[in-house]
């Protein structure tokens, strides 16, 4: 559904969010790719999986991801907490 709905606005950055990146995964990058996405940031819990990442976004000849922290202040901006 992600790839069919979302992923066919012209937006240049994307941000992705509880996502692993897993190898079976690799048509929603296919769909990325036919986006105008210059800027890609990922947030991650576990800094473990962050090269697995790095190198499938990579390998599917999209620009360089940035990782941020999940957990950060703000990262959310959930007006409820």
């Amino acid at each position: 559904r992600v790839s069919r709905e979302v992923l066919t606005d012209q937006s240049e950055s994307l941000v992705i969010f509880g996502w692993g990146i897993g190898d079976q995964d690799t048509h929603i990058l296919d769909q990325v790719k036919r986006t105008s996405v210059k800027r890609i940031a990922v947030s991650v819990h576990d800094t473990a999986l962050v090269e697995h990442a790095r190198s499938t976004i990579e390998k599917a000849g999209l620009p360089k991801p940035v990782f941020f922290d999940a957990n950060s202040p703000g990262c959310w901006n959930n007006i409820d907490e």
